[in-house]
């Protein structure tokens, strides 16, 4: 049987026989926690990426007639959760953005939303038109795509029907910050993209957004954002969760 050393997509390790070590009975875990915004923190090279991906294909509505063949034989198959495959599943990883200056950062940042968003237009297309699509990419900002997007799906009358997984949310921050604290500070300013876009998250959770699970290394990004992200429950400390990742 392979190992998936560097390999990230649950879906593949999971077709390909590769060797996959079952961490499902924490979406049980999950599900069940009062808290419906969570964020986890662990050191990289964790695996993080692989639990995303996995709570993508457990999640997500595109899945439901595939859900057997990627989770026979895990703990969560025999045990499924009243929410397998019910959303509509928006994805972010932030791992890849340059940060060679403040301003690679933010428009690394700006891009990554945007190719996200039509990412997940272009996987629900029977709830996001390309007509829509297009109208919510001209929206600009960061923030107003996202609002854009929930809006058109709150239109739709679908209620809060969005899984919202952003990965490596602070590894963009994280350079930055070694570089300095004055510039940590304006990549999170107000008028900046990073608060403004998790104040609309934030307002999206009223109507649309139904669950948000975070990964990253540090808590101090958010923590730095205060009132515009105040929702996130970090239960990296919390003893249950500490076979989660690694």
């Amino acid at each position: 049987m392979k190992l998936p050393y560097g390999e990230s997509s649950f879906e593949k390790i999971r077709t390909a026989g590769y060797y996959y070590v079952d961490k499902t009975r924490y979406v049980e875990l999950l599900e069940a926690q009062a808290e419906s915004y969570v964020m986890i923190l662990r050191s990289r090279r964790f695996g993080k990426t692989l639990f995303c991906s996995m709570l993508g294909c457990y999640y997500d509505r595109r899945y439901d007639d595939r859900f057997a063949g990627l989770f026979r034989g895990t703990y969560i198959y025999d045990h499924p959760t009243p929410g397998r495959n019910s959303y509509l599943v928006l994805n972010f990883d932030f791992s890849g953005i340059s940060t060679e200056t403040l301003r690679d950062a933010n428009e690394g940042f700006a891009e990554e939303v945007r190719q996200c968003v039509r990412l997940f237009a272009g996987r629900y297309r029977e709830y996001v038109s390309p007509a829509e699509q297009k109208q919510i990419l001209k929206s600009g900002k960061p923030n107003d795509i996202l609002s854009a997007l929930f809006r058109i799906i709150e239109e739709k009358g679908m209620g809060r029907c969005v899984y919202v997984i952003i990965d490596e949310y602070d590894h963009f921050a994280n350079n930055i910050l070694s570089q300095g604290k004055e510039s940590f500070k304006d990549l999170v300013r107000t008028e900046g993209y990073i608060r403004p876009f998790y104040e609309a998250l934030k307002k999206g959770t009223k109507n649309v957004v139904d669950r948000i699970f975070i990964t990253g290394v540090m808590p101090v990004l958010l923590d730095s954002l205060t009132s515009g992200f105040n929702i996130s429950a970090n239960l990296s400390a919390d003893a249950r969760y500490n076979e989660m990742f690694g």
